[in-house]
């Protein structure tokens, strides 16, 4: 881990500032984490997302490419609370599995994670 409270500066990047061979990489990694791990895990711990509930789940994580991959979770959310204890513990070992690709690195890269239902 790393602390990602001095990177909010030109060393981070969004989305808008990646090139288009790390958006394409970014956006299969994404595609697949969230269909293999995030979904099934809402699932697992009956996070359900609808309009008359819970309209979220999501979170901002902070990633840092040099010889490995490391994050931070700066926010976490879900129906309106944060995730804690053992599904915060759990979302951490999924996160673990995201190795970024080689042209991320030294690099810091901010992204959304999960799910906002426009209600």
């Amino acid at each position: 881990m790393f602390s990602a409270g001095k990177l909010f500066s030109q060393d981070t990047i969004t989305y808008s500032r990646l090139s288009k061979e790390q958006y394409s990489s970014w956006k299969q990694i994404e595609d697949k984490w969230l269909k293999e791990k995030f979904y099934p895990f809402l699932k697992k711990e009956k996070i359900k997302l609808s309009c008359g509930g819970c309209t979220s789940a999501v979170i901002w994580v902070v990633f840092k490419k040099t010889d490995r991959t490391t994050y931070e979770i700066i926010y976490n959310k879900k129906c309106g609370s944060e995730f804690k204890g053992k599904q915060l513990a759990e979302l951490k070992r999924l996160l673990d599995q995201i190795q970024l690709p080689e042209e991320f690195n030294n690099t810091y890269l901010k992204v959304y994670l999960g799910s906002a239902l426009k209600c």
